[in-house]
């Protein structure tokens, strides 16, 4: 009998940017934005269960964003295949400033998708603030945090920073690691 409980507990930083991006711009940007090199459904089948997924909301519907770049994929489209596993976990983030109908609509998405535990819904800017905490979930960056402290703010290309560094995380039972290129 195979075993397929996930005793590592993996999160993933800006989940969504291994997603296939929509349009000219986001093609340009990806080296720039892209924070995973495997789609939701790949980290999924690789024991991820915590996403850190960040939305806009577009002429499309609302999509996953990070910076300028934008999926091609909504975030129903996502949430609709991470709702048919019983054990994952999401923050929303609206990455920019909050339009008038992000809670309304986050509140919607927690009543649609009840499989999925949806945890802290925040905005990115003018600063980094959370909105609501609906559960409380324990987790760690293991990422370099582009903090404006460091260099590498000014030349902001993750996957150069995973290979300069060799980023090797270390995962644990007791507690989700948040990771960049799973």
């Amino acid at each position: 009998m195979v075993n397929n409980t996930i005793t590592m507990k993996i999160a993933t930083h800006n989940s969504a940017t291994g997603e296939p991006g929509h349009g000219l711009i986001s093609w340009l940007v990806t080296p720039f934005a892209r924070c995973q090199s495997k789609t939701i459904h790949e980290q999924l089948n690789s024991g991820c269960r915590l996403f850190d997924l960040r939305i806009r909301k577009t002429n499309r519907g609302w999509v996953f964003a990070h910076g300028l770049w934008q999926s091609k994929c909504t975030a129903e489209d996502v949430l609709s295949l991470l709702n048919a596993y019983d054990d994952v976990i999401v923050n929303i983030t609206y990455e920019g400033y909050p339009c008038d109908d992000y809670l309304p609509y986050v509140d919607w998405l927690v009543s649609t998708y009840r499989k999925v535990t949806f945890c802290q819904i925040a905005y990115k800017k003018p600063e980094w603030t959370v909105l609501k905490t609906y559960n409380y979930v324990c987790y760690k960056s293991g990422y370099l945090c582009l903090d404006w402290s460091s260099w590498h703010t000014w030349l902001p290309v993750p996957w150069i920073w995973k290979k300069l560094y060799h980023n090797h995380p270390v995962f644990s039972s007791d507690y989700f690691l948040m990771v960049d290129f799973l």
